[in-house]
């Protein structure tokens, strides 16, 4: 009954993975200028995407302990 109710919390914790991934994905890609449109003024959107990037980092870094350490408990019961 007990890990029923953890399921929920595990599938949305990969949703915040792929989510993090895809936020450090696109950080990466503004940081080397690869996504630059002409709508954008150039400088706001570079440091946006270095600030996307360090967010998708430390997003990406949390829940993978949190995923991780789901899986160790699943492996001790």
């Amino acid at each position: 009954m007990k890990d029923r109710a953890l399921i929920p919390f595990k599938n949305m914790y990969y949703g915040v993975l792929i989510v993090s991934l895809l936020m450090y994905i696109t950080g990466l890609l503004s940081k080397f200028k690869f996504i630059v449109t002409e709508e954008y003024n150039f400088e706001n959107w570079i440091s946006g995407g270095i600030i996307i990037f360090i967010s998708g980092t430390i997003l990406f870094g949390v829940s993978l302990l949190f995923v991780l350490d789901q899986e160790e408990n699943e492996n001790q019961n």
